[in-house]
């Protein structure tokens, strides 16, 4: 729903409008929306070519239900120490098949992101500083 907007205000707007038709009806889950509405707009946050990858689950909904079916089989784990350690092995191979595909989107974005992130680092970096200069 959210996604289908590209502004965040016209976002924005469209959650309040939803909570104030539902509040009578579904207050826990309208408080719960409107306390994570942060979380759920976060996507606004990257370049709109890649919203869609970010917004959806589609990419990790199969390894999930490939974690489900095993881990389903508990008489081959004899605790719960030896699932996680299962399912911690599924990450690897996970990774090693998709670590060479560019998610839909991706692509279009490599620059605006890198200047993103160059950004956030500098962020940080002074951040340090200045509290290192505070401590001092």
């Amino acid at each position: 729903m959210l996604i289908s907007f590209p502004l965040l205000i016209q976002a924005c707007e469209t959650l309040v409008s939803f909570a104030l038709k539902w509040r009578k009806t579904y207050p826990r889950a309208i408080k719960s929306l409107e306390s994570n509405e942060h979380l759920l707009t976060t996507f606004y946050e990257f370049p709109q070519a890649i919203w869609r990858s970010i917004y959806s689950t589609n990419l990790i909904e199969p390894f999930n239900k490939q974690l489900k079916k095993y881990s389903k089989q508990k008489e081959q784990f004899p605790n719960e120490s030896s699932i996680g350690r299962f399912i911690v092995s599924q990450f690897e191979p996970y990774n090693q098949k998709f670590s060479t595909r560019c998610h839909l989107g991706f692509d279009l974005a490599r620059a605006e992101l890198n200047e993103m992130f160059q950004k956030k680092k500098r962020r940080n970096l002074m951040t340090h500083i200045t509290r290192n200069e505070a401590s001092m």
